[in-house]
């Protein structure tokens, strides 16, 4: 193999690895595949919250960036449950102006 990876001007590598954002050789019921894309939503809500953003506006956000978000892990792996759990607490957090520091006041039971 590392002839043939020499040959061709490659490089021989070691799984899991990660391939166009997908991890290669990774369990499909593994938690921490996930964490990626919970850091990706976290980093997108922490530019949003600055801003001053009515309630539709953050839920037009949710519905448009934070649920495609994870569509094209969704396509391979399966979701726990765990990780599902984590990220409407995410969202319903970033709509209810509730952050680490802070919580937010939720207007209907959850």
């Amino acid at each position: 193999m590392e002839h043939l990876s020499q040959t061709l001007g490659g490089v021989t590598g070691t799984l899991p690895s990660v391939y166009l954002g997908m991890p290669l050789g990774a369990k499909s019921g593994a938690i921490d595949i996930w964490n990626p894309i919970l850091e990706k939503c976290e980093k997108k809500l922490a530019r949003w919250r600055s801003q001053y953003l009515s309630l539709g506006g953050r839920l037009t956000l949710i519905n448009s960036v934070l649920d495609a978000l994870p569509t094209y892990m969704l396509s391979i792996f399966h979701i726990p449950q765990s990780v599902v759990q984590s990220l409407d607490k995410i969202r319903r957090n970033f709509l209810w102006q509730g952050n680490k520091e802070r919580k937010g006041f939720h207007l209907v039971k959850w």
